[in-house]
């Protein structure tokens, strides 16, 4: 199945517009973006159904590398880190499991007794994908671009950091799920209880040790970019941990 740049668009915008619409809140799932794409155009498009992961599509290749090059500019040359793809792209699933992969989870649009949703909740809880003590990966572990920087200017900002906004989106998917009929209900509430716990541990354990609340921090708990983001989604986890 080929699939237009249109037609990707689209589920990206409806994702984004949805992220903006209306955090942790599930009585408007559907907006009339094209009819949200159905289900069955969705997973056509992106679901992989043996790691029950949404991936991107596009051109995509695993083959490539940074590689030193001398770069000539006026009358000087440096030494740069460039990327080089060493084989033609090809159309296809892009095979990186990461928060891009929960997105349709944390929008609360996969009906609660699909075998996807089981799925989706393993990718969460395996310690090998995202699941850490201190928050989820934005990019697993087992992916070959996990800690991998970018370019030489570009580090991996999005590619293994535990960055609070996305970790309370999933809580609040997990607090949704764990809230509604179906055969993983129990689970998700297990998970949401481990998530929401693990994240107030390591917000505040920074907090006392630097005295600053972080946007996003790293596989050794250290914190980075301080976040008014991070204080919003603290407050709330705290409310309803009273709750």
């Amino acid at each position: 199945m080929v699939v237009s740049v249109q037609d990707s668009m689209v589920y990206r915008y409806g994702t984004i517009h949805l992220m903006q619409f209306d955090i942790g809140r599930y009585s408007k799932p559907w907006l009339d973006i094209r009819g949200w794409l159905k289900e069955v155009e969705r997973n056509k498009m992106h679901l992989d159904e043996v790691s029950g992961a949404y991936f991107d599509f596009g051109n995509h290749t695993e083959k490539v590398r940074l590689r030193w090059r001398e770069v000539r500019s006026a009358d000087t040359v440096k030494r740069e880190l460039v990327r080089e793809t060493l084989e033609r792209p090809q159309l296809s699933l892009v095979p990186h499991v990461g928060y891009v992969s929960l997105f349709p989870f944390m929008m609360g649009i996969i009906p609660s007794t699909s075998w996807i949703l089981e799925k989706q909740l393993e990718l969460i809880s395996n310690r090998s994908t995202l699941w850490t003590d201190y928050g989820l990966r934005s990019l697993s572990k087992t992916s070959s671009l996990y800690m991998k920087r970018n370019t030489e200017h570009d580090p991996p900002y999005w590619r293994g950091p535990i960055w609070i906004n996305m970790n309370y989106m999933i809580l609040s998917a997990l607090h949704h799920y764990s809230q509604v009929d179906g055969p993983y209900k129990a689970r998700a509430e297990t998970l949401y209880q481990e998530l929401r716990s693990n994240l107030i541990r390591n917000i505040v354990r920074n907090y006392y040790e630097t005295g600053f609340l972080w946007e996003q921090y790293d596989q050794k708990n250290k914190g980075k970019d301080i976040s008014i983001v991070t204080s919003s989604a603290f407050r709330k986890m705290q409310k309803e941990a009273k709750n």
